[in-house]
Order: C-alpha cells, then structure tokens, then sequence
C-alpha cells in the first residue's frame, strides 16, 4: 500500500465523521474575472488529490444529486477534495459566457489554482459528464 492510498484512506474515514465545504469562492483568472467555485473537503490537515468539474449548467444542481454524478460525499470518503465551479458568465461567476471561448484557458487556470493551494497535494483530476466534464481540459 502506497503512502498516498494510505493518506486517502485515513482522510476517507474522517470525512465519514465530518465535512468541510466553503461555498462561491471567487477563484481569479488570468483577466482577472472571478469564477463562483464551491470546494469540499475532508476534515484533515494533510494535502489531497483534487476532483475538479466545471459546468455552464449550475454548480448548485450539475447533476451531483441527480445521479448523473458522484456526490462529492461518496468522493469525499475516497480521500478527495471536490470542487465544482461555475463557467464564466453562467450562474454566479463573472464575465460574458460564449461557449467554449474561454474554456480552456479558464480551466488551466483553475487547475493551477488549486494545485496551489495548501489543503490539494498538487494532483487534479476531472470529473463530469456532457459539457461539464469537458469544458476545462487545458
């Protein structure tokens, strides 16, 4: 067993116990427009591999209680983070939405975001169905 399945593992069975969420976080792009951004987290103080899917749909209902996707509970006991973010100009983020303009460029600058910050290991992964799992893949 790898060291990094084990750290999964033991933030799996606290995020069974408890839960961090911080809801519409603005992450910055590049233009400085701000994408509105929901992150969940497993209660531990160790960094985590990152399960990223953005969508032009709602990231309040995208399908995560519908079935259409995980719930990022079921990630969450994976040893995850899961973040979900609206795509520029729909829902709550800024900026103008034009369909797959700004998606590419929007995404990598999500990824490096996270992968900066101090709870994501540097590891991003993608997660998601129709355009929400393929509007970000810089």
């Amino acid at each position: 067993m790898s060291l990094a399945s084990s750290a999964r593992r033991a933030a799996a069975a606290r995020a069974e116990r408890t839960k961090a969420a911080a809801f519409d976080v603005r992450v910055p792009m590049r233009d400085g427009t701000e994408l509105s951004t929901n992150v969940w987290r497993p209660e531990t103080d160790e960094p985590l591999p990152v399960l990223l899917a953005r969508t032009p749909y709602d990231k309040e209902k995208a399908g995560l209680e519908s079935g259409l996707m995980p719930t990022p509970y079921g990630m969450l006991r994976g040893g995850y983070a899961v973040v979900v973010q609206d795509c520029r100009g729909t829902v709550g983020s800024d900026g103008v939405f034009v369909p797959h303009v700004d998606d590419a460029s929007d995404g990598a600058d999500t990824v490096a975001w996270l992968a900066e910050q101090e709870w994501c290991d540097g590891s991003v992964g993608m997660f998601g169905a129709e355009g929400t799992g393929r509007r970000d893949r810089p």
